[in-house]
């Protein structure tokens, strides 16, 4: 994967593997580059075939201001994460 040369972005949106080691790794790859202010989505945060997410989404949400937007319904993979940058 190679990044685009540019100091900060405003917004990243992770969809990548669906294991715990896979998202955290996305996020302390791409999160450094993401401005004070700026805004990290993640898919798939509630999802009952990758539990791995959800937990790694918990994790953040104990330590950053986040806001989740999930679809009450009978869909197994569900859920966008959006964690605010401060």
């Amino acid at each position: 994967m190679s990044i685009a040369p540019c100091k900060e972005i405003d917004f990243c949106f992770i969809d990548g593997t669906h294991s715990y080691q896979g998202v955290k790794r996305d996020f302390e790859m791409h999160s450094p580059f993401v401005r004070k202010g700026g805004l990290i989505a993640f898919h798939d945060i509630d999802c009952s075939k990758h539990l791995d997410i959800k937990r790694y989404w918990q994790e953040l949400e104990s330590s950053h201001n986040c806001l989740e937007i999930v679809k009450d319904t009978d869909e197994v993979i569900k859920g966008i994460g959006v964690l605010h940058m401060s």
